[in-house]
């Protein structure tokens, strides 16, 4: 009897690593794709004024970081305090919640390097290079490039999957 038991726990234990490991890739996936126009736009600007490249390790790190803090921040249900609100709203909310959650994470993830490097927190790592304004324009890029992420994510779970897939996916009979 044991051994069953045993044997259920762990292919319970497995499809919960499956589906994790399933839901991290979508996510590395998107956000890879996002800060990766990203760094492409900032690549071009410094271009233009001379400056050397920008690395697109940059967008693969970044997104496997932020991908984890996601992952790990819908586990404990964060941004989930409207659930009852309008899908419109709801989306709004949690793209507005994670947005200031990935650039909290993002300064915190400069000064704890500069304390690695040089013992002393220094969170004075401008984002977006522009002091206030590039705070606020990567800030704006980020919101909107999690609305569709949250969108889909929430219709999903609203309507289901299976439905949700199929709406999008399966072909359309044409209309006579």
């Amino acid at each position: 009897m044991s051994a069953s038991v045993d044997e259920n726990r762990e292919s319970g234990l497995k499809a919960k690593i499956w589906k994790e490991m399933k839901s991290f890739f979508w996510i590395f996936l998107y956000l890879y794709i996002a800060f990766g126009f990203y760094t492409l736009a900032v690549g071009i600007a410094h271009r233009q004024d001379g400056m050397g490249s920008v690395s697109h390790g940059f967008a693969a790190i970044n997104a496997a970081v932020f991908g984890k803090i996601i992952l790990i921040a819908e586990q404990v249900e964060f941004g989930r305090q409207l659930r009852s609100a309008r899908l419109v709203t709801l989306i709004a909310w949690q793209s507005f919640l994670f947005t200031l959650l990935l650039v909290a994470s993002h300064f915190l993830e400069h000064a704890l390097l500069s304390y690695f490097h040089t013992g002393a927190f220094d969170i004075t790592q401008d984002l977006g290079g522009g002091g206030w304004l590039g705070l606020l324009m990567v800030s704006l890029m980020m919101f909107f490039a999690l609305v569709p992420f949250f969108a889909y994510r929430v219709l999903s779970e609203t309507i289901g999957p299976d439905l949700f897939h199929a709406l999008l996916f399966k072909k359309r009979r044409a209309r006579p």
